[in-house]
């Protein structure tokens, strides 16, 4: 009798933490109070609205580093500051190649090896003449003319190398130039620091993040459509998108649009990717979640449509003059 008690306890035991595993994990919201918090589902609007769940990214979004192993020595932003395109954002130590870049660009800059060649070739220009003068007139050997030209001819081709030379040192400023460009991390488009993550001093490895920085005034989506819809709607680039974000308030429908849609569908899902693009002229934070669809919504969702760059009306097709004149000769008779 106390095997079977024992027996019963032991699979109680071991049924339950598969029961408790086993039950839906909710999402955690605020409640009314701040200071508490409540478990609930998905938004209650989202069921009538329909569309696919996903979630939004930043348009644009880099996770920046150095391509060399090196020491931060100057950090020039912070989190959530707003920076322009080509803004220096963080300095690594580079004396070094700042000093070999400014030797570099003084070497470039200077033509005064050029003048040195031009100067040579006229001295000697106006030697070749006298000794050529010379000649005519007896005075001067023929090996003598010869050697004066000879002389004349050579400054000509130094001239030529001293151009050379300098159009060289030109090429080899650019690459000081990015070799100093290794040292330091220039904002790559217009956008916010989401985060930086290295101090002064640090030294940091060969591709390690330093910060992250995006553009958040279009946000975008991978939508996991199903295949037969994709197919169904022939869903293409410029195709209109509707979404709804989960936003604190009345729930507001964005119109964006298809960007691209993957030529591979996933087998085991029956869905194919499509990606999409909305305006973000109030700068959402991305990450948030939100329910896409591709047809109009109706009703009650239509009123509440709004958009930036409303899409404009399809054309009508043009008729054919030949057609045209068909249908006219139609109603004549």
């Amino acid at each position: 009798m106390k095997t079977h008690h024992f027996v019963a306890s032991l699979l109680a035991l071991t049924i339950a933490p598969a029961t408790l595993h086993a039950a839906p994990r909710k999402s955690i919201q605020p409640s009314h109070d701040p200071n508490t918090w409540v478990t609930r589902g998905e938004p209650e609007w989202a069921e009538s609205f329909g569309g696919i769940r996903v979630f939004t990214d930043p348009s644009l979004d880099a996770q920046m580093g150095f391509t060399i192993p090196t020491e931060v020595q100057e950090v020039l932003v912070t989190g959530g500051q707003q920076v322009a395109k080509g803004d220096l954002l963080v300095r690594a130590r580079d004396g070094e190649a700042v000093a070999a870049e400014m030797i570099q660009r003084l070497r470039a800059e200077s033509e005064l090896p050029i003048e040195s060649a031009k100067i040579d070739l006229t001295v000697l220009d106006l030697e070749f003449q006298r000794k050529d003068a010379a000649f005519r007139e007896g005075g001067a050997s023929p090996l003598e003319r010869d050697q004066a030209k000879a002389r004349r001819d050579r400054a000509q081709v130094n001239l030529e190398i001293a151009k050379m030379q300098f159009a060289e040192q030109k090429l080899l400023l650019m690459r000081a130039r990015g070799e100093l460009d290794r040292f330091r991390l220039h904002a790559p488009f217009d956008g916010l620091i989401e985060s930086v993550s290295v101090d002064p001093g640090q030294a940091v490895t060969q591709s390690q993040p330093v910060l992250r920085i995006v553009n958040i005034d279009r946000l975008k989506s991978r939508v996991p459509t199903p295949t037969r819809q994709v197919m169904q709607s022939a869903l293409k680039p410029g195709d209109p998108a509707w979404l709804v974000m989960d936003l604190a308030g009345d729930p507001r429908v964005l119109l964006g649009h298809v960007t691209a849609v993957s030529p591979v569908a996933d087998f085991p899902t029956q869905t194919t990717n499509v990606w999409i693009e909305i305006d973000n002229p109030d700068h959402h934070p991305a990450g948030l979640t939100a329910w896409v669809r591709f047809t109009r919504p109706t009703g009650e969702w239509a009123e509440r449509i709004v958009s930036s760059n409303p899409i404009a009306p399809v054309p009508e097709a043009p008729v054919s003059p030949v057609v045209g004149a068909a249908k006219t000769a139609d109603a004549n008779r």
